[in-house]
């Protein structure tokens, strides 16, 4: 859980987490569950989101990452593409139903919705194809170096 005072990427990946974990419970239903989880590393100043569709013993998931350069308080979110699957406590071969890979697709394609409507239009792309977005890191999440001098 993040502090809710938190401030600077930390602030910013706890609220984007919290937004994209309601939307995604547009798409719970039955035996479906989604959760949202993050990572956070204060040296490097980066972190990123993870979501997952549970489904009976698998698990889809995907994810982008944030990172803020400390001088421009620039932003770079890093859009994946992909989506893996983990057989959970099942050692067979993970397979999944066509309509739980149409689901994953579903969600796949509304993260990516939801990162445009967050943080604008990808700006460029990696040489694999994933998508770049860059944004300034909103004035709410800034913590002023003015004030700790």
């Amino acid at each position: 859980m993040i502090p809710l005072e938190a401030k600077g990427l930390l602030g910013l990946i706890r609220d984007t987490g919290r937004k994209l974990g309601e939307r995604l419970k547009n798409f719970e239903k039955g035996d479906f569950s989604t959760r949202v989880s993050y990572h956070y590393d204060g040296r490097s100043n980066s972190g990123g989101l993870e979501w997952a569709y549970r489904v009976s013993q698998y698990e889809f998931s995907g994810g982008f990452s944030l990172a803020e350069s400390n001088e421009t308080s620039e932003v770079i979110i890093d859009g994946f593409q992909s989506v893996s699957i983990e057989n959970g406590s099942n050692w067979a071969r993970p397979t999944a139903r066509p309509i739980e890979l149409r689901k994953v697709a579903d969600i796949s394609e509304d993260v990516t919705k939801f990162l445009v409507e967050e943080f604008g239009e990808s700006t460029s792309k990696r040489g694999n194809g994933c998508p770049l977005y860059k944004t300034k890191l909103p004035e709410k999440y800034r913590d002023t170096i003015e004030a700790r001098a």
